[in-house]
């Protein structure tokens, strides 16, 4: 590069037709970027008119090699501190740290069979859900410090330490909100230096910590960290499409697949912080003009971690959630709500379910992986939180209430499976499915003739606040999830004895003692009621169409 702040090349533009939402983009293959100039203004384009600009233009790199985005009406940056400069911003005392920690060594102070068993319980449980990692750069990386990786450094490592801390065993002497607190200190005193220096990997870390902020007491300094991966995005243009510099030379493919990795991390981290806080998720994360991730459509069953197809089913499930809410919880209308609207986004989320769920396959097969699992309880979540404003009286009569009685069961034999293949302290939360089941148990009260479904919803709550409760050995946030369930039990004055105590719980229970009568293949095989959806344009609208390729 010439000099500090010099833009990364002048040439023509990438005629890339790709809506800057998520759920209105077009599905295309990385390998499939096509250029064409955009140094002349385009057909019709009249003298004095503006010709807009490319924003791959507006990415550049200072001496050191960062890129960092600037648009048209950025004030260029002043030169980068020195790394050797003395004073930095010390962020430690965002959370106190209850145990000593001295300046940490390759492992942070542990041991390296310790070490290594937190790494393996990372990748295994954690990466592709919170965060996408490349797992085999990370370890080279971290076998060889002088080899260049993109998806390591040593603030992302000890944030990662953190979160996997939660789920390990050699970690429960510790109160679950406690375990992560020496990695947290580490990561703090290294924040400032990293928030001057960030590489795409740095979002990730940023979402570690944020996970282990909330998860130790403070949900307002979590929820500020997590939106420090969005700005951080922003500010290395994550977002914009490099695939022009790839073919020209100026930038390798393993630089653009983690600078697309780093976005989608910011971009599902977004949605689901969104989700836990009940706060709208970052607009700004529409602005891009990446591809989706490449990857054959297709059931998910054992895909894993930062595997494509995971990555692709993550992210388009997160683009559904993020219209939900955007639908039903935006402070401004700006049009009105119309009912077809909740439909499509309906018929999107069928058409989800029958092209990643294994479910629906032919022939059906269950998920195997963590990561899989955890991604169709997802996927009943943003059910549910579709469907549930619109619950009335005698609720089961309904359309919605049908589909969230569906998505609730569904959760609680999902959480059943990860028990019995993953251990049920590694899985996510459940707050979401109990408290619909409190809301059908109040709803049923003056209701003889559906016993059974009252049997149902007091056998799913049952199970729910029992995985709940194994849950809570290993993340503090399902205690939160514990006592939001009680203090819904008692506003809607459900009486059960089964929260009235965590020492009477059914713990670990197998899956073929709880007998559920609700079929839910009625509901992945669509005989809800429910119109079947081309998969090539999820709703048929292009202007809403999440997947474009072959059905």
């Amino acid at each position: 590069m010439r000099a500090e702040r010099s833009r990364i090349g002048n040439q023509a533009g990438e005629g890339v037709s790709i809506d800057p939402v998520v759920g209105n983009s077009v599905h295309k293959d990385r390998t499939q970027e096509t250029a064409q100039s955009s140094s002349t203004p385009p057909p019709g384009c009249q003298e004095g008119e503006a010709a807009g600009y490319n924003p791959v233009d507006s990415l550049y790199m200072n001496d050191t090699g960062q890129m960092s985005y600037m648009g048209p009406t950025s004030i260029p940056l002043l030169g980068h501190p020195s790394l050797s400069t003395a004073h930095t911003f010390n962020f430690s005392s965002l959370i106190a740290s209850y145990l000593p920690f001295s300046q940490p060594d390759i492992y942070f102070g542990l041991d390296p069979s310790t070490h290594n068993d937190l790494l393996d319980l990372y990748f295994r449980y954690l990466n592709g859900w919170s965060g996408f990692v490349d797992e085999t750069g990370f370890r080279q990386a971290l076998k060889d410090p002088t080899q260049k990786a993109h998806g390591y450094s040593r603030f992302s490592h000890v944030c990662i330490l953190g979160s996997a801390s939660h789920i390990s065993g050699k970690f429960c002497s510790l109160a679950p909100g406690e375990r992560s607190l020496r990695f947290v200190d580490a990561a703090l005193k290294m924040l400032g230096r990293e928030l001057e220096n960030p590489n795409p990997c740095t979002v990730n870390a940023m979402v570690q910590l944020s996970l282990n902020a909330c998860d130790s007491g403070k949900s307002s300094t979590g929820w500020t960290l997590a939106g420090l991966a969005v700005r951080i995005s922003q500010g290395l243009g994550l977002g914009v499409n490099t695939s022009r510099l790839v073919q020209q030379g100026q930038m390798d493919s393993s630089s653009q697949r983690a600078r697309e990795d780093g976005f989608w991390t910011a971009y599902v981290d977004d949605t689901l912080n969104s989700l836990y806080s009940g706060r709208l998720p970052s607009r700004e994360m529409e602005d891009h003009d990446i591809p989706l991730p490449c990857a054959a459509l297709g059931p998910l069953e054992d895909c894993t971690g930062n595997h494509p197809t995971m990555e692709l089913a993550l992210v388009t499930l997160c683009a559904i959630a993020r219209r939900v809410m955007h639908w039903f919880y935006s402070i401004r209308k700006e049009k009105p709500r119309r009912a077809d609207e909740v439909q499509v986004m309906r018929s999107d989320l069928k058409a989800w379910g029958q092209k990643f769920d294994p479910r629906a396959a032919d022939p059906p097969r269950n998920p195997i992986s963590s990561s899989a699992i955890t991604c169709l309880a997802f996927y009943n979540t943003v059910t549910l939180l579709l469907n549930r404003p619109f619950l009335q009286r005698h609720c089961l009569d309904s359309r919605a209430g049908q589909y969230c009685l569906s998505a609730a069961v569904d959760t609680v034999e999902l959480m059943q499976l990860f028990d019995r293949q993953h251990q049920m302290r590694h899985a996510p939360n459940l707050h979401v499915a109990g408290s619909f089941f409190i809301l059908l148990l109040a709803d049923l009260y003056d209701q003889p003739d559906r016993s059974v479904q009252r049997k149902q919803a007091e056998e799913g709550l049952s199970h729910v606040v029992s995985y709940l409760t194994l849950l809570a050995g290993s993340w503090d946030i399902a205690s939160q999830a514990l006592a939001a369930i009680r203090t819904m039990r008692q506003e809607y004055a459900v009486d059960t004895s089964v929260l009235e105590s965590q020492d009477n719980l059914p713990q670990n229970l197998p899956a073929e003692d709880m007998q559920l009568t609700f079929d839910i293949e009625d509901f992945l095989r669509g005989e809800l009621g429910l119109n079947l959806v081309d998969l090539g344009a999820f709703s048929g609208d292009p202007n809403l169409s999440i997947i474009d390729g072959p059905g």
